[in-house]
């Protein structure tokens, strides 16, 4: 891709959104590969400084692409719009020559594409480039390993560079993945002996509402014999950084660990019964199929049974 003046030579984001628009593919496929060159010319135009109807691509580039990013977005379609998970992406390593000098690996709007995503480097030259990054910026729904699944079908596609010791190719599975739903998450820990209970508490309430999936306390024996608090929170990768520095900003340690984990979840249902006391909101989950827990919302039988003068225990039972 190429990042010069409006005379430039080449297709510019004009003249493909022209092509997309005035071709036989259906509406939401085109709206899908509209999608994809926006945010593809709007890395481009971001690394090179220039407004993003100045990007241009260059002949065999304009071609690549459009096949690349309208057949992407015709095959979800086709599909039906699955889920779709990846492997951290491999970008590469070294330099690779460009129509503006040699760049490092992977190159600027490659990096301005993969922010936030999960990716690693080889010393294979570019193996991601920035049409790749933009699939896995748009499609991809999560980054892990393979989730369990029943296997329907499988393709291959292979690069015409030759790389030492291994195929070019990458690999695309259909399946039917298991009822379970599991999803990676980060897991934050560090141990407190110096904040008293009232600061826990407002630890707690910060955490969570800045977006903490849980927090919680364990008592433990630190150095010297000191009676400790370790504190321990869960939360999406994309929320890491923030929740980490706030961690550290109320609870005065001074450092963190954390692990990347594989957490499993029920599917939730939320359901209204009626009692004598009033509504109350039952909370189901289920898990492989099968109802695993039913519980009433604390707070729906917390109103009612002050509304009513009757132990909490009362509505709970009649819920």
């Amino acid at each position: 891709v190429h990042a010069h003046g409006p005379a430039a030579k080449g297709r510019g984001l004009y003249n493909i959104r022209e092509l997309i628009a005035k071709s036989a593919l259906g509406s939401s496929v085109k709206e899908r590969s509209l999608q994809l060159f926006a945010r593809l010319g709007g890395a481009e135009a971001k690394v090179h400084g220039v407004p993003v109807e100045h990007v241009h691509f260059h002949e065999v580039g304009a071609v690549d692409a459009i096949v690349d990013l309208a057949g992407a977005a015709a095959a979800m379609e086709f599909l039906g719009n699955p889920r779709v998970s990846s492997s951290p992406a491999n970008v590469g390593g070294g330099t690779v020559l460009t129509a503006h000098g040699r760049l490092p690996v992977p190159a600027p709007a490659t990096v301005e594409l993969l922010r936030g995503l999960p990716i690693y480097g080889s010393a294979l030259g570019e193996i991601l480039t920035p049409t790749g990054a933009v699939l896995l910026a748009e499609l991809v729904d999560e980054f892990g390993d393979l989730p369990a699944m029943a296997i329907e079908a499988s393709g291959y596609g292979l690069g015409k560079r030759e790389i030492a010791g291994q195929p070019n190719a990458v690999r695309a599975l259909l399946g039917t993945v298991a009822e379970t739903s599991s999803a990676q998450v980060e897991v934050v820990e560090c141990e407190v002996d110096d904040l008293s209970g009232e600061g826990f508490g407002f630890l707690m309430e910060r955490l969570l509402g800045a977006g903490a999936l849980d927090v919680y306390f364990t008592p433990v024996q630190m150095k010297k014999n000191r009676p400790g608090v370790l504190v321990s929170l869960l939360c999406r990768r994309e929320l890491l950084e923030p929740l980490v520095a706030l961690l550290l900003a109320e609870s005065g340690s001074l450092g963190c660990r954390t692990q990347t984990v594989t957490r499993y979840e029920a599917e939730r249902e939320i359901m209204p019964v009626t009692t004598r006391f009033g509504t109350v909101t039952i909370k189901r989950a289920r898990f492989g199929g099968r109802v695993v827990a039913e519980a009433p919302e604390y707070e729906d039988c917390r109103r009612l049974a002050l509304a009513a003068n009757v132990p909490w225990r009362e509505v709970f039972a009649a819920a």
